[in-house]
């Protein structure tokens, strides 16, 4: 069961990293686009700045498509270990075959 919590830290860990690539690799490439000395390409800080505000949210709209559709949502389980199911079971039936509280039963 520890080797299972540790294999979905590091999924949630690879897939954190992944998101942060989306985001910031098409911002780097476009800084670099900039900042090279390409002749007849004008260089103005306001075409920097709308292209930026442009690829930053195109990324950002395809990592949160990309966590929709591939259900890996910050905070969302990617997936439960077959301990960790078998814990909640437990847990479930448990709740059920609990007896009432005793200031339920006197009103």
């Amino acid at each position: 069961m520890k080797e299972s919590r540790a294999v979905e830290h590091l999924t949630r860990i690879t897939i954190l990293l992944g998101k942060v690539t989306i985001i910031f690799l098409p911002v780097s490439l476009l800084t670099e686009l900039f900042g090279a000395e390409l002749p007849g390409m004008t260089r103005t800080q306001t075409a920097y700045w709308t292209s930026f505000g442009i690829i930053m949210g195109i990324s950002v709209l395809f990592v949160i498509v990309f966590g929709l559709v591939s259900g890996t949502l910050e905070s969302k389980i990617i997936y439960r270990s077959l301990g960790g199911r078998a814990v909640d079971w437990v847990t479930k039936q448990f709740r059920k075959t609990r007896p009432k509280k005793l200031d339920e039963k006197q009103t």
